[in-house]
């Protein structure tokens, strides 16, 4: 699979060449609020594993202490998880949103790849809402 990165400066630098009304849809892109609440997701999630790790090491795998950080890793999977697919069922509203919705989804939160493996492997439906959100944004450009 070819490694396709937008990056940050990329959103940034389409930002400040696009006119004032076009910044004024930047701004209300529901897309962001979606990719801020998956980064804090995502984040909690790796305490979570982080945290659970050093459970593991102090108390040892069959202990009490590493089960209930097991399952509290696994409540912070599934909210990653749900903030993933609400991110993806959300249609950007303007071009810096679309750059943006496209850095996310191929950032190691989304199906990009961290530390040679992919985070979350996209199914059929995932796709979908991704041609979706993308149609969406597509038919919704003036």
């Amino acid at each position: 699979m070819t490694k396709v990165t937008i990056s940050r400066r990329a959103v940034a630098a389409s930002l400040a060449l696009a006119p004032i009304p076009a910044l004024a849809a930047a701004a209300n892109d529901p897309v962001f609020v979606k990719i801020a609440a998956l980064q804090d997701a995502h984040a909690a999630h790796h305490r979570c594993i982080g945290a659970t790790d050093r459970v593991q090491v102090e108390h040892g795998h069959a202990s009490p202490e590493y089960a209930a950080a097991d399952a509290l890793q696994d409540v912070a999977a599934d909210a990653e998880l749900d903030a993933f697919r609400d991110f993806l069922a959300t249609a950007p509203t303007s071009k810096p949103g679309a750059l943006a919705y496209l850095a996310m989804l191929l950032s190691p939160a989304g199906w990009g790849e961290a530390d040679g493996a992919i985070h979350i492997a996209p199914d059929s439906d995932d796709v979908e809402a991704v041609i979706a959100s993308l149609r969406g944004y597509i038919e919704g450009a003036p």
